[in-house]
């Protein structure tokens, strides 16, 4: 797996453009209305859209904005087996 620090500029304005036609909502109002916090394989940070698109790419990132919009509470906590890692989105 790819660290996310190490993903091209222009690489990661590829996967937002699809992600952002999928989810109807641009990376910019996600990244006010959520703090998406990242946790396993020795991530432990508060990351942004970006990041999370370099993490666990495009459908799955979809998904998981989709859950975090229909949960109720003030956090959505995410796994991705595949990977170990928890994704929880905090309401900010």
């Amino acid at each position: 797996m790819k660290n996310f620090l190490d993903y091209d500029f222009l690489e990661v304005e590829k996967l937002r453009k699809g992600f952002e036609n999928s989810v109807k909502m641009t990376t910019a109002q996600i990244n006010l209305a959520y703090l998406i916090k990242v946790k396993g394989q020795g991530y432990n940070h508060l990351v942004g859209v970006s990041g999370l698109l370099a993490l666990v790419g495009v459908d799955r990132a979809v998904k998981m904005v989709q859950r975090a919009n229909k949960c109720q509470g003030d956090v959505c906590r995410c796994q991705v087996y595949g990977q170990g890692l928890q994704i929880s989105f905090y309401v900010h």
